[in-house]
């Protein structure tokens, strides 16, 4: 993803191309349920709801139960939903963890695990270290903002990969669906981690409303896992990333048609920058020179429907020599 040098401000930058080389991008769903947990449909049901809407791979992660079979209709990521608990004093904070195995997890299909009730954050700690197996599985937190997880709780975490930042069975219950000032809190804070958007579908009318853009050499569970460890995506509920890049110390995105793109940067002393059209007409481009007191470098685009496609971050201390 890494490759010659190009200039930024008089400094040095590698040029970086998350979507390079051979491949394409696969369209999947990692948060689902069904009737094996609290789920409304089946899993025949559930797969075919998005054979139907056009999906290229999908998680089953009901939870406390391990999901571990193919199928031959669409590609299936092993996986389950963990549910626990952290104490805070005399308080308990429900934490949810998604869990994603590569196919070399010991957990036999249909696994079931007790769900954790931990005195502190080092038990959690362990629950994670076990799954991640350092690092083969991934492990995203999910739906932060309902669980009122607390921030220390993210920090303390280390070895997770990803954060859901749009869940869109919690949009449409409650309407509190993202999570993008944690995501950026950490961000600043120097975790490397990633965002992800999700259906966590329990009910026909929560299909289709966030998912997963992978750039992937094929659609085989490998290469989604691995690309997906790599940060080779994006995450959306409408709007499409068609291009995302750093070349000559500059980084350029390329969208569908939308209001307006953000950059992120983790300064604090400089508010997210916005490109617009003043007239209103859509915007399809945006460049954003690299400099040296970003943090990280993320994008969100945003279009005339207010739905939201997220880059995933650039940490700009791989991008120096």
């Amino acid at each position: 993803m890494y490759e010659k040098k190009g200039q930024s401000g008089g400094q040095e930058v590698k040029d970086f191309h998350p979507f390079s080389g051979e491949g394409q991008f696969y369209r999947g769903a990692l948060h689902t349920h069904t009737l094996r947990s609290d789920g409304a449909l089946s899993v025949e049901e559930t797969i075919a709801a998005y054979v139907a809407a056009g999906y290229d791979f999908m998680a089953i992660t009901d939870h406390q139960r391990y999901w571990r079979k193919s199928s031959p209709d669409i590609t299936i990521l092993n996986g389950m939903e963990m549910n626990g608990t952290i104490r805070h004093g005399e308080a308990k904070v429900w934490h949810h963890l998604l869990c994603i195995g590569a196919g070399e997890e010991p957990y036999r299909h249909e696994q079931e695990f007790p769900m954790g009730d931990f005195d502190d954050i080092a038990l959690a700690q362990a629950q994670v270290d076990a799954f991640t197996d350092g690092g083969k599985n991934l492990i995203a937190i999910a739906y932060p903002e309902w669980t009122q997880m607390a921030l220390d709780d993210y920090e303390a975490l280390e070895g997770f990969w990803a954060i859901e930042v749009f869940n869109n069975g919690i949009f449409l219950d409650k309407e509190i669906g993202y999570t993008l000032g944690p995501w950026d809190a950490l961000l600043k804070s120097g975790k490397r981690v990633y965002g992800i958007a999700s259906d966590d579908a329990h009910q026909s009318d929560q299909f289709d409303g966030g998912w997963m853009m992978v750039w992937a050499a094929d659609n085989s569970p490998r290469a989604l896992t691995d690309a997906l460890r790599e940060g080779r995506f994006y995450a959306t509920t409408g709007p499409s990333i068609e291009s995302f890049y750093v070349k000559d110390g500059v980084l350029v995105v390329r969208s569908s048609p939308c209001r307006r793109i953000v950059c992120y940067t983790g300064d604090a002393e400089i508010p997210p920058i916005a490109t617009y059209n003043v007239s209103g007409a859509p915007v399809y481009e945006a460049s954003y020179p690299v400099k040296a007191s970003y943090r990280y470098m993320r994008v969100q685009c945003v279009d005339e429907d207010y739905q939201m496609a997220f880059s995933q971050p650039i940490w700009l201390e791989d991008l120096a020599d």
